[in-house]
């Protein structure tokens, strides 16, 4: 079976949605699947894909309860090419977006929905994500903190330390905070990657989320937001890197 799945962040890199594209690409166990990137003014070498595809996923952010502009117009492309192709393929979407509700995407997803019914082609089901951007964030820090922590312990046993349960108790601990934090996105992302691969459709859309109190997630995004408005939107790294140079 032939998945194409198409991020639609207009991040060329370092995105949510990407980062979810290729965890779901781990998941198509058996299936052919490729990533493709929806850019501004993206076309035929895309759309000419949709032929032969048996599923095709959309993984793209929320901006004000709706897509990417540049994603708007790729779909009236797309719309007129399923038309005149008579493409049929299921259609899945996963949107993510920064608040903590995954289902702030509902309109989103629907959006999908009647685009499918105008296309032609066959609605499967989404997936809404919540606290997009601390999924990413943790989905980085944590498997690096593993890693780190398995290093020292192969470290220490090399150096005549004891085999016990003591000397892994930090991967241990970072393995179940990070479990804890995301193991209803895996969940439903599982399920989701279960109903690609039985070429099955969702009896309803599903919602899920980073597991971190409210309250708590708002403290964090809110310091976020400040240090990103500090910062006019740029990484510290990218800001201590030489400006590009620009045409006079």
């Amino acid at each position: 079976m032939k998945v194409l799945i198409l991020n639609g962040s207009p991040r060329a890199k370092g995105s949510v949605s990407g980062c979810i594209a290729k965890k779901l690409k781990h998941l198509l166990f058996g299936c052919t699947t490729e990533i493709c990137q929806i850019k501004a003014g993206s076309g035929q070498a895309i759309l000419e894909k949709f032929k032969s595809i048996d599923v095709l996923v959309f993984a793209l952010p929320l901006y004000v309860d709706g897509m990417p502009s540049h994603v708007i117009d790729f779909l009236k492309k797309a719309e007129a090419f399923c038309k005149e192709n008579n493409c049929r393929f299921n259609v899945y979407t996963l949107s993510n977006n920064g608040f903590i509700e995954g289902r702030q995407n509902a309109v989103h997803l629907e959006q999908f929905r009647c685009w499918c019914l105008r296309a032609g082609v066959d609605w499967a089901g989404g997936l809404g994500i919540g606290g997009g951007e601390m999924l990413r964030v943790i989905s980085w820090i944590y498997p690096c903190l593993i890693a780190l922590n398995l290093f020292f312990a192969f470290f220490y046993l090399i150096k005549g330390a004891e085999l016990n349960l003591q000397l892994f108790s930090q991967v241990l601990q970072n393995l179940g905070v990070y479990a804890f934090f995301c193991w209803h996105f895996w969940f439903s992302l599982l399920a989701v990657s279960r109903d690609i691969r039985k070429k099955r459709k969702a009896k309803r859309n599903r919602f899920t989320r980073i597991i971190v109190p409210a309250f708590i997630f708002i403290v964090f995004a809110d310091i976020f937001m400040v240090l990103s408005s500090l910062f006019k939107g740029r990484l510290i790294f990218t800001l201590l890197g030489a400006d590009k140079k620009t045409e006079k």
